[in-house]
């Protein structure tokens, strides 16, 4: 189950780990969002594993993590894996996991949702890679059954000059474990430029 770990001041070789409070197990790896005291941890939902759609868990602090909220789902669809939660500097805080289809076996589309600045409703969903491969990356993939991907997921994401730069892995080979890792870089002016026309 999700859990954090907070230390005691600028101490970095003192911590507790307090877990996530949640009415059944389920609520797994996950990732947060800071803002002052109040913490936002956003998790992959296991607990509905069976279903058809999946949802993203989310859970709340207002002490810096000391004390949070039962977790609990939300209505953004994802499949059971990792998600990776920020803030761009524009003040639009993203969510990048698979979010197209929600239910299991569907990693094969890796998504990034946006909100407004400085809110925390996600309202705006854009498709960062899906499982057909690359023109540029064909000639590596080759010998890849079908020459499909079955799996985007684990992202991280670190912006840097105005570029959001979003590692993940790629599991290429069916009944096996071999991962390979990709970058898609994306130039933040371009949800700038997609959200000024959609003012109009």
């Amino acid at each position: 189950r999700s859990a954090v770990a907070v230390s005691d001041g600028n101490d970095m070789t003192s911590w507790k780990v307090i877990k996530i409070p949640q009415l059944a197990t389920g609520f797994t790896e996950s990732n947060l969002v800071v803002e002052g005291d109040t913490v936002t941890i956003y998790m992959r939902n296991q607990r509905a594993f069976e279903a058809e759609k999946v949802t993203i868990g989310v859970s709340y602090s207002k002490d810096c993590g000391k004390t949070w909220t039962i977790a609990q789902e939300t209505d953004m669809s994802a499949c059971t894996s990792k998600p990776c939660v920020g803030t761009l500097s524009t003040g639009e805080r993203y969510l990048i996991t698979n979010s197209v289809r929600g239910a299991n076996g569907s990693r094969n589309t890796l998504t990034i949702a946006l909100t407004a600045e400085g809110g925390e409703v996600f309202e705006r969903l854009y498709v960062i890679r899906d499982m057909a491969i690359p023109d540029a990356l064909k000639e590596a993939y080759s010998d890849m059954p079908n020459g499909l991907n079955t799996s985007l997921s684990y992202p991280f994401a670190m912006e840097k000059d105005g570029k959001l730069y979003v590692i993940y892995s790629s599991y290429a080979y069916p009944g096996t474990n071999y991962n390979n890792i990709e970058l898609a870089i994306i130039d933040l002016s371009y949800f700038e430029e997609e959200r000024e026309a959609q003012a109009f």
